[in-house]
This record gives structure tokens, sequence and C-alpha cells, in this order.
């Protein structure tokens, strides 16, 4: 299956889980409304594959979130990749709960415009010691669909001063 088809497929079970889902964070009315998510375009020229700098300080990192608890992570390294010309730097996270999870969070120029105010979040792949930098599955966090949620919030260190025209938009606000 070619990327953008497996893209889509991506998108499709998201919608299927947002509607039926019992552990889905949309509220049984909001589900009853719900048809899908708003996307940007399929783009590849947002997927990367690079090296992990490794960041060898082990510092431990408490992000805040939307609620008073915080959340720890290990800040493991860095991903430089280049958007239209610009080269931008992100930090990747992992839980010590979770050791072969990566994880990105993010704020950039559409975030509160077309994107989640608060930012988006990544899940990294590896693949033959590459991390898979996929802006095209950036998604809004639960907390974007219900207040309910406890979310970390995006470090200063990783707002991108630029545009990420890629991934999850805005949840539909008529049903919000």
């Amino acid at each position: 299956m070619n990327y953008k088809k497996s893209m889509e497929r991506t998108r499709e079970s998201k919608d299927e889980y947002l509607k039926k889902d019992p552990n889905s964070p949309l509220s049984a009315k909001v589900k009853k409304q719900f048809k899908s998510l708003n996307y940007y375009p399929i783009d590849e020229q947002y997927r990367f594959e690079l090296d992990l700098i490794p960041d060898t300080s082990n510092e431990k990192i408490e992000m805040e979130t939307n609620t008073e608890r915080i959340a720890l992570y290990t800040r493991i390294g860095y991903l430089k990749f280049t958007v239209d010309g610009i080269s931008c730097k992100i930090a990747v996270y992992q839980s010590e709960d979770f050791p072969d999870y990566y994880f990105v969070p993010f704020r950039d120029k559409t975030s509160g415009k077309e994107t989640y105010g608060t930012g988006r979040y990544l899940d990294l792949e590896k693949h033959n010691d590459k991390f898979i930098l996929d802006f095209n599955r950036a998604y809004s966090p639960f907390c974007a669909y219900n207040t309910k949620f406890s979310c970390p919030l995006p470090p200063m260190e990783n707002w991108l001063q630029i545009p990420i025209n890629s991934g999850e938009k805005n949840f539909p606000h008529e049903i919000y």
C-alpha cells in the first residue's frame, strides 16, 4: 500500500475509534453528531527519517498540563529537519513507564488558528536506527475533544517558529 493510502486508512480508523469505541474521549452527545476530523492534505514533504542527536544529560522534564497534574518525561535528544528552507530542531521525550514510546509535543504557527491552541502531538516510530518524524500524523490531545482529560503542554523548546500545515486541524466547532 502506498504512503497516501496508508495515511488515509489511519485517518479513517481514528474517525471510527472516535465515533464508536467505548474508550473514545468524545461524549455520547458529541459522538452522535461527529462525522470526521479535519486534516491538512497528506504531504510527504512533512515526513522525515532522521538521526537522533542524543541528549546525554538524562534531564527530567516536568511538563505542565491543562490541569494541575505535572507529567514527567526524559528528553532523549533532538531531531533536526527543514521545512520550506527553514531549519528546525525539536526535542524527543520518553516516559519511564513506556521506554519504547517516543513523544514529541509541539506548537507551531498554526496553533490557536487552524490547529488546537495548546499544540499537537506526534508519536514517533523508530526504523533501522532512524526516527520517523511524520507531521501528517500530528494529532490533537484528548483534551481538545473533552476537557475531562489532562494533557501535557508542549515545552517552549518545541514551539516551532514556522507553520506546520500538516496533520490534524481543529476539532469541528459545531460539535464541540
